[in-house]
């Protein structure tokens, strides 16, 4: 079972709240695309679970102390529900 670290609720024009998972890592950014299907799978279960969408997150490397917000296309969606 897997847990997000945070999620943020995002305030949208039409008076909705937007779920934002945000994913700690300690270290830099890894070559492959594995944190970011981690990260999608996150925001395909909290679509799930509050019958939303969440088109994107974001990762936060510590080592290089940047946050990156990681827009959830057709591609990354596809690998992350493979997993599921």
């Amino acid at each position: 079972m897997g847990r997000t670290d945070i999620v943020e609720f995002h305030l949208q024009d039409n008076g909705i709240w937007q779920p934002f998972p945000v994913e700690y890592k300690r270290r830099r950014p890894k070559k492959d695309s594995i944190d970011r299907v981690q990260l999608c799978a996150q925001g395909i279960c909290l679509e799930k679970m509050l019958d939303v969408k969440v088109p994107a997150d974001a990762l936060y490397y510590g080592q290089k102390k940047r946050r990156h917000e990681v827009t959830f296309d057709a591609l990354l969606r596809q690998k992350s529900s493979q997993g599921l």
